[in-house]
């Protein structure tokens, strides 16, 4: 029975570590997504900026961010506000090409 307990507390410790290091990550995304608001904002709007034009600081926050986990938080929300092919372009000038066939959301990223 003793054995069976200890099964149980290791199991369970492992489990509690394993979403303590999901939820660290989900914060580190949020706050990626955050910067990427702040920074590149303008850039991607469906009217303004050409992403020709983008800053050193948005490309240090594009360098730096997730794809997948990025992609992963496009809503039609976000894709309302957001021009999809200016996302794309601005994170190719900044020298973070995303592949094709990435999907952001209900965007899928196309050939150049």
């Amino acid at each position: 029975m003793a054995g069976s307990n200890n099964a149980l507390l290791i199991i369970s410790f492992i489990l509690l570590i394993n979403l303590a290091v999901f939820a660290h990550g989900l914060e580190q995304c949020d706050n990626q997504i955050e910067d990427l608001v702040s920074k590149c904002s303008k850039y991607v709007q469906w009217v303004g900026s050409n992403p020709q034009d983008v800053s050193k600081d948005c490309c240090a926050v594009v360098k730096r961010a997730d794809v997948k986990c990025v992609c992963d938080h496009v809503t039609e929300e976000v894709e309302m506000a957001v021009d999809m092919d200016k996302a794309v372009a601005v994170a190719a000038k900044c020298g973070r090409p995303i592949s094709p066939g990435t999907q952001c959301g209900a965007y899928h990223v196309h050939l150049a």
